[in-house]
Formats: structure tokens, C-alpha cells, sequence
């Protein structure tokens, strides 16, 4: 397996299909009035980054900031070591509220987060999703 370096693409096969096995993130962050989480993603083939933004293009490989360390809390259980099915975004029809792409694990949970909201919203996170607790219908293939 070739490395994937800090800066690389990540193309549908980099990231669908892989296994997570980790999330990284940071506290929270406030700065110019702005709540801020960064949260990170390793895969088993190496591959770690954040979740774009639906209009900022692909997945790019990235090193985590420094503030951020590898979360375990019990709520991640259901989504560690379970493989990405797809990648899914808001199409054109959709009311879902994030900008962020969601990945669509094996056993049915849904990942996504928001990295930065105006401070006082508390939107900033990690979102972790049950089967069946948000409706996919609108959302459409990411690497589409």
C-alpha cells in the first residue's frame, strides 16, 4: 500500500469502502466570534482528513492541527471500526442543515460534523446519526 501524503486527493476508492479507525478532534475553538471544532478522520489505508465542504471540491489528505488528540467517547462505538458504504451530499432539493458530506457506514449510522458556527449556537461537532434517524432521500452521491 503507497502512502498518502498530507495534501493528496482522496478519490472515491481512498475513501469509500475504507475502515475508520480513528477520530480526532479539538475543543472547542472561539475565535472572531466563531465556535470552531476541527474533527479528523484516519482510515486503514492511512488516510486521514476533514470533511469539506460541499462547494470547496474533493477530500484532500491533511496532518490534524496539533491541538487535536483521538476521541473515544461511547457514542463513537458504533462507527469505529465499521467500513465507509458512501459519501453522500445535499442535492438540490434537500433541507438537511449540514454543508458538510455524510458518510454512510456499514452498520447504517450516518457521520457528519460542522466545523465552525457563530459562537452561542452550539452547532459546532461531530454528528453521529442512528439507522433511520435522518432521512437520506435528497441527498445525492458526493463523487458524483
Amino acid at each position: 500500500m503507497s502512502q498518502i501524503l498530507p495534501g493528496s486527493e482522496l478519490g472515491r476508492d481512498d475513501v469509500v469502502g475504507r475502515t475508520l479507525v480513528a477520530i480526532m478532534q479539538s475543543g472547542l475553538l472561539i475565535e472572531r466570534s466563531m465556535a470552531w471544532v476541527y474533527t479528523y478522520f484516519r482510515l486503514d489505508n492511512g488516510a486521514v482528513f476533514a470533511l469539506p465542504l460541499d462547494d470547496a471540491g474533493g477530500f484532500l489528505a491533511e496532518e490534524p492541527r496539533p491541538e487535536c488528540s483521538p476521541q473515544d467517547y461511547p457514542e463513537l462505538k458504533p462507527v469505529l471500526g465499521q467500513r465507509i458504504l458512501n459519501v453522500l451530499r445535499e442535492g438540490p432539493d434537500s433541507d438537511a442543515c449540514h454543508f458538510s458530506p455524510y458518510l454512510i457506514m456499514e452498520n447504517g449510522y450516518i457521520v457528519t460534523d460542522v466545523m465552525g458556527c457563530p459562537e452561542g449556537l452550539n452547532d459546532a461537532g461531530l454528528y453521529v446519526y442512528s439507522p433511520g434517524e435522518i432521512d437520506t432521500s435528497t441527498l445525492i452521491d458526493f463523487f458524483a
